[in-house]
């Protein structure tokens, strides 16, 4: 009989944001031999649906450091996990460092992106990246940057883009021209849809400069169109 591999995911938080609706996209649909643990700090939404799904979920009382240690430490010693997925700076540096201290020996950095501020921990990032076996990325593009950049040996980095269900979009049924005239956009006009969180780290500024340029362009080619840009907030 198979052994079933029992994975350990270290999030700082289970609200709504990109690593936590990836989590709920795939977890449930991994393999039935593959037990998944996630291990966060702050509970919220997303955390009660994947409790809802079977996911086991396991909450660290946030006090400080110290507690935060000893938890960490006593959950790897009673659920004894084959892997350690850490997702982003703050649970990464957390779980190479104390998931090798408390016998974890493979280790998997999920990188959803690059911080744009916090220069010292990415310092230390790269300084403990011997600490990891594998670095999972979500684009070639980081991909890339982390093997010309960081340094980070090629074998050790690999680019796993987030999946999409496409089925979700065909169930929904809309009526374009109606959204098109409450949205204010004149007919056909080019259209741009970005989703993400308002954080300077999304480059939304850079994304509507982009757009401004592109308009510049199609005006010199004398295109009787235009880019409009709807931003969502998450």
């Amino acid at each position: 009989m198979k052994k079933n591999i029992k994975v350990m995911h270290f999030v700082i938080g289970l609200g709504v944001g990109g690593v936590e609706q990836m989590l709920l996209k795939t977890l449930p649909l991994m393999s039935k031999n593959i037990e998944n643990i996630v291990y966060s700090i702050n509970p919220g939404e997303i955390g009660d649906k994947l409790a809802k799904l079977g996911i086991k979920i396991i909450y660290c009382p946030k006090v400080n450091i110290f507690s935060l240690v000893s938890d960490f430490k006593k959950v790897v010693k009673h659920e004894k996990p084959d892997l350690l997925i850490t997702y982003l700076m703050h649970a990464d540096l957390f779980g190479r460092f104390f998931g090798r201290l408390f016998g974890i020996k493979k280790i998997i950095c999920a990188k959803r992106g690059i911080l744009l501020n916090y220069e010292y921990l990415k310092y230390f990032d790269r300084l403990s990246s011997f600490l990891v076996n594998k670095y999972v990325c979500v684009s070639k593009t980081l991909q890339k940057r982390l093997i010309d950049n960081w340094h980070i040996p090629a074998k050790k980095v690999v680019a796993i883009p987030n999946g999409v269900n496409i089925n979700i979009f065909n169930q929904i049924k809309l009526n374009k021209t109606k959204m098109l005239a409450e949205l204010k956009i004149p007919k056909g006009n080019l259209i741009f849809t970005y989703t993400a969180n308002l954080r300077d780290q999304k480059g939304h500024i850079e994304l509507v400069k982009a757009l401004n340029l592109v308009n510049l362009e199609l005006k010199k080619l004398s295109v009787p169109k235009e880019v409009s840009c709807s931003i969502m907030n998450t």
